[in-house]
């Protein structure tokens, strides 16, 4: 079996091939490169972190994710909207909530975002909360009460309504995809609690496209196996597609998709997988440190301004899971086969969103265990060295 020691340690066995010229060398950055531009701490309780930032249409962004105190059991989701320097302009608190995680900006500024509740020790329950330009909540509405469902991702409708993605459970421990299709007033308009035969949920990611959707979860087979689907606008599945390995996001990407994962065979290693416009796949790569001591998560993915993509998490040493992590986030090629940087920012925690912007990024997660935004320079050199492993 090939282990991950195996695999970080040497890069043989099934990670056979080692791209030429994509290790970019870790150097000591100069002071303009990567620099940070500001970053903003937004709580002073003990547990924090956004796990979803969005760039607004008017400039400044929101973030969004949940804050806890020391004593408490679950958490509190909370959005905050900023300006173009990072700093708040509001904040609302939604206490149903105990973990926001993705959110849509509405055409007159506000937010539509989903999470869930765990008010029922282990359960969850899906929530979406809207949420006006100013600050203050429009709606919220509780989308199940088995103990069972969560609701991990939203996209807009061209008609003005919501797509609501999640899983949904059964007491036999069955997965399934969940679907919801809102109103722009909240107002339930589908609820389908199988949505995708064959997705065993909960839906990681949703593509719209000009006539459907494609959207990325797992097989539920009880394998870690991935599964990217094309669904049309009347629900009809018109193709799926397993991967061998689970899927965290997914991409448009000119003519097909490009997936992220952070798994392959039983290593924690990010990935990359290019799919054509019907899943077939053109090209597959994994991302590791050069230092074999550490690991990369690079569990969040988003698309870089130059067609390029973004991957980020953190680094920790894999032999001891205890030691501190370092919030990274890397830039690859568009055609996945070139680390570009790598660079890491503070100490304990891990980014969970990044945006791109003209000349430079945005991102947001936990850092020393607090909800952190910064803004940082577009790096030209790396402080952690990656590889790239044809897969």
């Amino acid at each position: 079996m090939t282990t991950r020691r195996d695999v970080l340690r040497t890069g043989t066995a099934l990670l056979a091939v080692v791209v030429a010229g994509c290790i970019g060398t870790a150097r000591e950055p100069n002071a303009a490169d990567g620099s940070v531009q500001w970053d903003h701490r937004f709580t002073d309780r003990r547990v924090s972190q956004f796990r979803r930032v969005l760039r607004a249409t008017d400039g400044g962004f929101f973030a969004l994710g949940s804050t806890a105190a020391s004593d408490q059991r679950a958490g509190e989701g909370f959005v905050v909207r900023t300006d173009d320097d990072g700093t708040e302009q509001w904040r609302l608190s939604v206490p149903q909530v105990a973990l926001l995680l993705d959110a849509v900006e509405t055409p007159d500024g506000g937010l539509v975002a989903v999470g869930n509740a765990t008010t029922r020790g282990p359960y969850l329950d899906g929530w979406a909360v809207g949420i006006t330009p100013d600050g203050t909540e429009r709606w919220h509405r509780e989308l199940s009460t088995d103990g069972l469902s969560d609701l991990t991702v939203v996209d807009s409708l061209p008609d003005g309504g919501f797509l609501l993605g999640g899983g949904h459970g059964s007491p036999d421990g069955a997965r399934s995809a969940w679907l919801v299709t809102v109103e722009g007033d909240g107002s339930v308009r589908r609820d389908v609690a199988d949505a995708v035969p064959g997705v065993g949920g909960p839906i990681r990611a949703v593509v719209s496209t000009d006539d459907g959707l494609v959207l990325a979860g797992a097989t539920g087979d009880g394998t870690a196996n991935g599964l990217l689907a094309d669904v049309a606008a009347d629900g009809s599945v018109r193709w799926t597609r397993v991967l061998d390995t689970g899927v965290t996001g997914v991409l448009a990407a000119g003519d097909g998709y490009v997936l992220s994962s952070a798994h392959y065979m039983d290593v924690t290693m990010p990935r990359l997988t290019k799919v054509d416009s019907e899943g077939a796949v053109i090209w597959s790569y994994g991302y590791t440190p050069v230092d074999a001591e550490l690991w990369f998560s690079g569990e969040a993915l988003e698309a870089d301004t130059d067609g390029g993509y973004l991957l980020a998490g953190f680094t920790q040493r894999w032999d001891d899971p205890s030691s501190a992590t370092r919030p990274t986030v890397a830039k690859v090629s568009a055609d996945g086969a070139t680390v570009e940087w790598a660079r890491s920012y503070g100490d304990g925690g891990s980014v969970h969103s990044v945006v791109a912007l003209d000349d430079d990024y945005a991102l947001g997660g936990m850092i020393e265990n607090d909800a952190r935004l910064l803004r940082f320079e577009a790096p030209t050199s790396s402080d952690v060295s990656l590889r790239v492993l044809s897969v």
